[in-house]
């Protein structure tokens, strides 16, 4: 189901099949649980293809990504997203099955240049200046790819990571309840700078 303000519709003169439709003026699209908002849409009915302009964004159950463009493809379900990117993807409920460093219960949030999502979700590509951050935690690279179904992650190009560990067990009461108890150790941040970072969630390994 789509809406707008404005419709275009082109047809084939040979077989009279639509061949493309452009919408403007708050152009809505509601696909079962994907959705998407934009000023202006471009159908190409040969490729399936939808293409979002200006204050571009599509959603779902597992998040939301937003751009200058955003290029659809109806077929498969991957998409593109190019031009001042942010995405929020919610981590998945089996906290086993999560692929990322972030791993948490918070969305893990994400700006680029350029994103491709394919494989429904399970593989994401962030490009140009990408971060990815999860509470206080952060990744920073020229390039971020996060494959959740082989649960690894990839950064390459100027990487910094900042990772915060909590305390795992708080300090023993002591024996007399009256006395002061032992303070509870701080959170300690780790920065690391690398060229390359590959994360393998199978062993908790990040090699830099």
């Amino acid at each position: 189901l789509t809406t707008s303000h404005d419709l275009l519709a082109r047809f084939d003169p040979q077989t009279s099949r639509l061949s493309s439709m452009e919408q403007t003026g708050d152009f809505a699209y509601d696909e079962g649980g994907r959705h998407a908002r934009a000023a202006k849409a471009t159908l190409d009915s040969g490729q399936n293809v939808i293409l979002l302009e200006t204050s571009a964004r599509v959603w779902d159950e597992t998040g939301s990504t937003s751009a200058n463009h955003i290029r659809m493809d109806q077929r498969t379900g991957d998409f593109t997203a190019e031009g001042q990117v942010n995405s929020s993807r919610l981590p998945d409920k089996d906290q086993k099955k999560n692929s990322e460093m972030l791993s948490g219960d918070q969305p893990v949030q994400a700006q680029a240049r350029k994103m491709d999502s394919s494989n429904h979700n399970r593989a994401i590509h962030y490009e140009g200046d990408a971060t990815m951050r999860q509470g206080a935690n952060r990744i920073q690279a020229g390039v971020i790819d996060v494959n959740r179904e082989k649960r690894t992650l990839v950064a390459d190009g100027n990487v910094v990571t900042n990772l915060w560990e909590e305390p795992k067990d708080a300090p023993a009461p002591g024996p007399d309840p009256r006395k002061p108890q032992m303070p509870r150790p701080a959170p300690v941040l780790t920065v690391v700078h690398a060229s390359h970072l590959v994360y393998t969630d199978e062993n908790r390994l990040a090699v830099y």
